[in-house]
């Protein structure tokens, strides 16, 4: 095993994608998102939709981010005497990215996305037994349940782009990632291949997974040093 720290070692692994270094899951891991094994993207197709994605989070509202995440606060951390963080801020980090890759708002929708989605991220890291009620049994039925949400989702989205364009030429989309993937889809341009609804399906769930734990593991632990060391915390309150 290698480890790469800091800067230099980011730079290596990035500079070096499909040179020296390439992403490798576990083949139990493709059970789960079997879709990626049908649809694999060409080298320069996948450097375009990186680019996509990367335009895109230079777009996101900040100011409607920081109102939700000052609602979350006053709905579920105000008032309490006691909170366990790490739960809170997994909800509070799936409600963002389905607002942002999705463009939900609603809670209740959100919380009953969010069901499944605890079910596959336990079942990514767990012994790959595929017998009922076994944990990775349970991830690969929420993982069709989602595929299946998502594609319904993704549907009802081109149908929605289809009808504002027909109306009026210059209306704009709406301005979150599952608009501009297919927009960006279907602009007819280069060589991109074209996705059908299937595949964008199968890219937003593989984005929602891994955005699902990993922002959330960070920020219970920046809260869980904060607690612990009250000095760092009024310099952070400060502004330093």
């Amino acid at each position: 095993m290698t480890v790469f720290c800091g800067a230099a070692g980011n730079r290596f692994l990035f500079s070096n994608e499909r040179k020296l270094v390439n992403v490798w899951w576990p083949p139990f891991v493709d059970k789960i998102f079997y879709s990626s094994q049908q649809s694999l993207i060409e080298q320069e197709e996948a450097k375009k939709f990186r680019k996509l994605t990367n335009q895109f989070h230079k777009l996101v509202n900040v100011g409607l981010m920081d109102s939700m995440t000052r609602t979350h606060f006053e709905n579920r951390w105000d008032n309490e005497k006691e909170v366990t963080v790490y739960p809170l801020v997994k909800n509070y980090t799936f409600s963002l990215a389905c607002w942002s890759l999705l463009g939900i708002n609603d809670q209740a929708r959100v919380d009953e996305l969010i069901k499944p989605f605890s079910m596959v991220t336990v079942g990514i890291i767990s012994i790959p037994i595929d017998l009922p009620g076994t944990p990775f049994n349970r991830a690969l039925k929420a993982s069709k349940l989602i595929r299946k949400e998502l594609l319904s989702i993704v549907n009802q989205r081109k149908m929605d782009l289809t009808s504002s364009s027909e109306k009026n030429n210059d209306a704009s989309p709406k301005q979150d990632l599952l608009s501009q993937i297919i927009l960006f889809s279907n602009d007819g341009k280069d060589t991109y291949k074209v996705m059908n609804e299937k595949e964008i399906a199968d890219k937003i769930l593989g984005l929602l997974i891994g955005g699902h734990d990993s922002v959330s593991v960070v920020i219970t632990s920046v809260m869980k040093y904060l607690a612990e060391l009250p000095d760092v915390y009024n310099e952070v309150l400060r502004g330093k």
